[in-house]
């Protein structure tokens, strides 16, 4: 459904067709708080990114867009997570200092929700691989270790593309230098839940998937019929609404746990959340 269908949606069921009880404006705000809401509840939005890492550095900023971090691999291997107590406790007082030949763990709560720190700290560039300014002026990271030759100089080489690959961005690679040894680049990859952007244009969809769509609109009217609790009009008409959202959430959070599509609804949700 389109942000214009889900509003229709929601007139339709609150017989409100032409605004009178409640403005487009509010109908809009309940729907893009549904939608936020039901991500923050499900979290079956999820995301790919990709950090580079540098030398001498731990601390990261996070995406802009992250609600939760899932999973982080770091050459082929997963990293395990951990918590800044943890780590005093089991790595002594400087283990943010310390310096290691490959990556192993993620803590979350050392600076704060929008950062990451990584340990070891990797002091050397050949522990994180290398990546060059090619002669276009993209950058272009090492897929195999090999020796610079004119033959494999990024992209003017016949042969380049067996060694390097374009890593879409432009500013932070080093110059290629002829004769230099340059070993596989490493990423720290990131899978982790986004916060959607709210929608505006009535062609907007959610990205939430559309058999759910129908819950924003619940949700909405559940906050307008909510806004008539407090001034004493049609008491708990809402909770009905409330209701066939938090279903729809726990559909879609138990199809991402699980990666089936969960039918039975006693394996969705608690039963006393639903009445």
């Amino acid at each position: 459904m389109t942000f214009a269908q889900l509003q229709s949606r929601v007139k339709q069921i609150i017989r409100d067709y032409t605004n009178r009880r409640w403005g487009e404006d509010i109908v809009k705000t309940y729907i893009n708080q549904g939608y936020r809401e039901f991500q923050e509840l499900s979290k079956c939005l999820r995301k790919h990114y990709n950090q580079t890492i540098t030398v001498d550095t731990t601390l990261y900023d996070v995406p802009d867009d992250m609600l939760q971090l899932f999973r982080c691999e770091w050459n082929g291997v997963e990293l395990g997570f951990a918590k800044t107590a943890q780590m005093d406790k089991f790595k002594g007082s400087e283990w943010r200092e310390n310096t290691g030949t490959t990556l192993t763990i993620v803590v979350m709560d050392a600076e704060g929700f929008e950062q990451l720190r990584v340990y070891p700290k990797l002091d050397d560039q050949d522990y994180i691989g290398h990546m060059v300014e090619g002669t276009d002026g993209n950058d272009y990271y090492c897929t195999a270790e090999h020796t610079a030759s004119s033959s494999n100089k990024p992209i003017t080489g016949a042969d380049y593309s067996s060694y390097w690959a374009d890593a879409g961005s432009t500013g932070s690679g080093e110059t290629w230098v002829s004769g230099s040894s340059y070993k596989k680049w490493h990423y720290l990859v990131m899978d982790y839940a986004y916060v959607p952007t709210d929608m505006s244009s009535d062609s907007d969809t959610p990205d939430i998937p559309s058999r759910f769509h129908e819950a924003l609109a619940e949700y909405a009217i559940y906050m307008l019929q909510d806004e008539e609790v407090h001034s004493r009009k049609n008491p708990l008409m809402g909770n009905r609404h409330y209701n066939k959202f938090l279903k729809d959430v726990f559909r879609a959070r138990a199809q991402i746990n699980r990666g089936v599509y969960a039918n039975r609804r006693d394996h969705i949700y608690p039963p006393q959340w639903v009445r």
